[in-house]
């Protein structure tokens, strides 16, 4: 990033990470902040215990580019809530490794993330997610999405699901079940270039 400071407001202090590298070397927090040396800089950010939430985690960290998560511990996350929402400069998130099993809300999760191109999640375990409104809400660069293999069999919130996605054209949602949903309002507002739809299921 560009900024002096970094995860200054975006961390609950819950699950603030117990360490914090920045190129390569362990920082001391200021006030929870961290000063960045350079215009692009690599930070690693070390937890020491298992978390179960993950609500806002990165909320409005605007200026990250990259994130690679294939190491994360998300065994124990039943709420990943805006987990990512508000990084408008992200470009490509590593899931791999995900372990979304115990994940019951996702809705915001992606939300405003305006230069991600391509969401691939189609490994992540959703048999327990309750809420998946607003996913990928105004990401208006993304072109490619895979949730083609969600398990939505407990979902009841599908509101505004894919929406302001304005450059995507084809949507497969053949896998999903949705007779438990209460709410598919505006499931895919403002998606103008949208010529593919699988409903078949």
């Amino acid at each position: 990033t560009g900024n002096k400071k970094v995860f200054s407001s975006s961390f609950s202090k819950n699950y603030y990470p117990n360490e914090v590298h920045i190129n390569g070397e362990k920082q001391n927090r200021v006030k929870n902040s961290y000063p960045l040396s350079q215009t692009n800089n690599t930070i690693e950010l070390i937890w020491y215990e298992e978390i179960n939430n993950t609500n806002k985690m990165f909320y409005n960290c605007y200026d990250i580019t990259e994130m690679d998560l294939s190491e994360f511990n998300s065994s124990l996350v039943v709420r990943a809530t805006h987990m990512f929402s508000r990084c408008k400069s992200l470009t490509s998130i590593n899931l791999t490794n995900f372990d979304n099993s115990k994940n019951e809300y996702m809705n915001h999760m992606f939300a405003n993330c305006q230069q991600l191109t391509s969401l691939d999640l189609s490994s992540f375990n959703t048999s327990s997610l309750l809420w998946i409104n607003n996913l990928v809400h105004n990401c208006y660069k993304l072109t490619s999405l895979n949730i083609s293999h969600f398990n939505t069999s407990k979902t009841t919130d599908f509101e505004y699901l894919i929406s302001g996605c304005l450059l995507i054209s084809s949507i497969d949602l053949s896998n999903f079940d949705t007779r438990l949903g209460r709410r598919f309002h505006y499931m895919f507002y403002n998606c103008p270039l949208l010529t593919s739809l699988n409903l078949s299921n």
